[in-house]
């Protein structure tokens, strides 16, 4: 039973820890690629906004 339980817990931090990258990943794309942040500065601007959003 204990086992079954840290397995569970086990993919749930997996599965949530990937749906996390992947959002970050598109945001960062999207603010990049859609909104024109494509210079040095609004690059690292768009990395911090995209932290502020989780």
């Amino acid at each position: 039973m204990l086992e079954q339980l840290r397995r569970n817990r086990i993919v749930k931090f997996l599965v949530g820890g990937g749906l996390a990258a992947a959002f970050n990943l598109a945001a960062i794309a999207f603010l990049i690629e859609f909104v024109g942040w494509d210079t040095p500065l609004l690059r690292n601007i768009a990395n911090v906004v995209q932290g502020k959003l989780i």
